[in-house]
């Protein structure tokens, strides 16, 4: 048995290994680099608007390419804009109606990170994880989207602690004890119209609520906590 996990687990590295080298050989990714000069006026108001906004580093436009027929055994090449080299996620949890409406979250083999794209009519968004760096994925038209470096610098004073008064330990919330079993969570979100109009719209919300539900239910999987759903209401207040 154990002489056939170490073969398993070689050869997926080498079917990783072979994605990568192949990707890089033949420049296939998942994101491909675009021109404004093929945004609409609306679309370039929207990118302007991103590229504005002052906890992103950079922003770039990208063309999403086709999930379907990128993936090899689970697998999909990215090349993020501005880094080195090609990254393949590797596919942990997916829910798909077609290829136009999907949730796709995976892990990257060679890095320490995670890729999350969420799919709506062809509307592309996300949130992608590398090392110590963060992105935004921002749909902005049917798979065109602008990826957005985050200054983490921006929340680093922002600590949490278990205490609140210094020095004085909090009780905490909640002491009861932990039972198994299915646990169904229903978030409701409220926004205001300043929020709507800093977002780029209803879509925009949409998209920034729905990425973080799906980043909450990639955290419930990775600490083993199972049949865990994230449920989603949005209400204008």
């Amino acid at each position: 048995m154990k002489n056939y996990k170490a073969f398993l687990l070689l050869w997926t590295m080498i079917a990783c290994m072979s994605l990568s080298v192949y990707s890089q050989n033949n420049g296939e990714s998942l994101f491909d680099e675009i021109s404004s000069d093929l945004l609409t006026q609306t679309q370039k108001r929207m990118y302007d608007k991103l590229r504005a906004k002052p906890k992103y580093v950079e922003s770039r436009l990208v063309r999403i390419g086709s999930i379907a027929a990128l993936q090899y055994r689970g697998a999909i090449p990215i090349r993020i804009p501005g880094r080195q080299g090609v990254l393949v996620a590797q596919v942990q949890q997916i829910e798909a109606i077609d290829e136009q409406n999907f949730r796709w979250i995976g892990k990257f083999n060679q890095v320490a990170g995670d890729l999350i794209l969420i799919a709506n009519d062809d509307e592309v968004f996300g949130h992608i994880s590398v090392d110590d760096e963060r992105y935004n994925l921002t749909s902005i038209g049917k798979r065109q989207s602008v990826l957005s470096r985050i200054d983490r610098s921006a929340f680093s004073e922002t600590k949490c602690t278990l205490t609140g008064v210094q020095g004085e330990r909090q009780s905490p919330i909640y002491n009861g004890s932990r039972t198994a079993g299915t646990s169904y969570i229903r978030i409701l979100f409220l926004f205001t119209p300043e929020a709507q109009n800093a977002l780029g719209g209803v879509n925009g919300v949409n998209q920034t609520a729905s990425t973080a539900v799906a980043q909450i239910n990639a955290a419930f999987n990775n600490s083993s906590v199972q049949h865990t759903t994230a449920l989603l209401v949005g209400v204008e207040a």
